[in-house]
Order: C-alpha cells, then structure tokens, then sequence
C-alpha cells in the first residue's frame, strides 16, 4: 500500500459571458492509498474550503468533502492486438 498527500487551490464559475465571470477559490487537503494489488485503484479523499468572496455567498458550503475509490482521471490503457 502507498500513501500519499495533497494540497491544492481551486478557481472557478459557470458564466454567461466573459464580461460577467467572477471566479470564486477554494483551499484544500487530501489524502490518496494506492493498492497495487486491485489493479492500481486509488482511495481518495478531498476537504475544501472556499476563500475569498466566495466563502460568503449564502448558497456556498463552508466546508466541501469528496471521497471516491478511484482515480481522479482516467488511465490510458494499451490496446492488445490479436494477429
């Protein structure tokens, strides 16, 4: 089994147009246990927390959490050939 951490910064909106975007940022930590035994799935989990204007918008969350047993994208695979 490894183990592994993460930090990051996040910055987004759904928007109209480009005149009216605002984005809001979030903060965050997360943790990753990769088990090589089931065909390199990945346990993760996320925590984030909005910053900035965004952290007062009423309809904003002021605490995110993912958890998934998965990779966050996808891993191209080889194709077999059969001749």
């Amino acid at each position: 089994c490894q183990v592994a951490g993460a930090g990051f910064w996040d910055a987004g909106n759904a928007f109209d147009s480009f005149s009216s975007i605002q984005p809001h940022q979030s903060v965050g930590l997360g943790f990753r246990a990769l088990f090589p035994q089931l065909d390199r799935a990945v346990f993760r989990g996320d925590l984030g927390i909005p910053i900035g204007s965004g952290a007062t918008l009423p309809r904003v969350s002021p605490v995110s959490f993912f958890v998934a047993f998965e990779q966050a994208f996808s891993m191209p695979s080889a194709a077999h050939s059969s001749s």
